[in-house]
């Protein structure tokens, strides 16, 4: 799922390439928020710039459970078992 200035909640990701890639840009503020991230082939969620991750529950990926590159908000996620 790729998304910009989109709200992803109540979400069950899983069996992906990469499960989430946010990204944002101005006044865009793309928001993943109470989902399940899981068994994903690479990263749970990749976000940059202006996106929010909260409230997620993030686990048993190949790569990484959160990337965030260039200051995104991330908060109260539970993030565990990713390979990185």
């Amino acid at each position: 799922v790729t998304t910009n200035a989109s709200r992803v909640e109540n979400n069950l990701i899983r069996n992906n390439p990469t499960g989430l890639l946010l990204s944002g840009a101005g006044a865009a503020t793309p928001v993943v928020a109470t989902g399940n991230v899981i068994r994903n082939n690479t990263t749970g969620i990749s976000a940059s710039s202006s996106a929010i991750i909260e409230d997620n529950l993030v686990h048993n990926n190949s790569g990484s459970g959160i990337d965030a590159d260039q200051s995104p908000i991330v908060r109260r996620n539970v993030v565990f078992s990713n390979a990185s």
